[in-house]
C-alpha cells in the first residue's frame, strides 16, 4: 500500500546532524534542477562514506560497496515510490558532508507502526551524537507528526552494540527479546 503521509518531510536537524529525505521531489521546474545535482551529490557522497572503514566488509550492515552506491540508491527509490520505505540522507549541516543513510520501512499504516532500519554510517562517525540524534529525530517525527504509535528497530543480531546502544540512549525503547 502506498503512502503519502511523508510527503511533507523535507529536513530534520538538530545538533548539526541534518536527515533529508532521498530524491525529495519538487514542483518548481529550477528547484527540481537544482535537486538533480544533489542526486549526484548524494551518491559521490554516499560513495565516500562507504569507503570510511570499508562497509561493505561488514557482515552486521547492508552497506554496498562504494562501486554500487547507485544499484542502493535505485533500489531504496523503487521501494519509496510503492511506499514500503522512506530512506534519508544523514548529513553534517555544518559542511554538507554525508554520513550515511537510514530509513523508515515496514510501514504498516492500519496498525500505524513502522520500523527504522537500513542504517549505516561512515566509520568515522560511528559511536558518536550522530546514530543517536538520527534516531531522535525519526522517532520525535514519527510520534509527533505522523502519529505513529509502534516504532520497530532492525538490527543485525551479531550488532550487538547498537542494540544495547538505543536501548541505551533512545527513551522508552523496549526490547522485543532478551539478548
Amino acid at each position: 500500500m502506498k503512502c503519502n503521509i511523508f510527503s511533507a518531510i523535507i529536513e530534520l536537524s538538530q545538533n548539526n546532524v541534518c536527515l533529508i529525505l532521498l530524491n525529495h521531489e519538487h514542483e518548481h521546474e529550477h528547484e527540481h534542477e537544482h535537486e538533480h545535482e544533489h542526486e549526484h551529490e548524494h551518491e559521490q557522497g554516499l560513495a565516500e562514506a562507504t569507503k570510511d572503514g570499508e562497509l561493505w566488509k561488514l557482515n552486521i550492515t547492508s552497506t554496498p560497496h562504494y562501486t554500487e552506491v547507485k544499484n542502493y540508491i535505485d533500489h531504496a527509490l523503487k521501494q519509496k515510490a510503492e511506499g514500503s520505505r522512506y530512506p534519508f540522507v544523514v548529513m553534517e549541516k555544518s559542511t554538507g558532508k554525508i554520513l550515511g543513510t537510514t530509513s523508515y520501512h515496514d510501514i504498516k499504516l492500519n496498525v500505524k507502526r513502522f520500523e527504522i532500519g537500513y542504517t549505516w554510517y561512515a566509520e568515522s562517525v560511528q559511536r558518536t551524537h550522530v546514530n543517536t540524534v538520527c534516531k531522535f529525530l525519526l522517532l520525535q517525527y514519527a510520534f509527533d507528526q505522523l502519529d505513529v504509535e509502534t516504532i520497530g528497530f532492525r538490527t543485525d543480531i551479531f550488532n550487538l552494540r547498537l542494540a544495547l546502544e538505543v536501548q541505551h540512549h533512545v527513551l522508552g525503547v523496549i526490547p522485543d527479546s532478551d539478548f
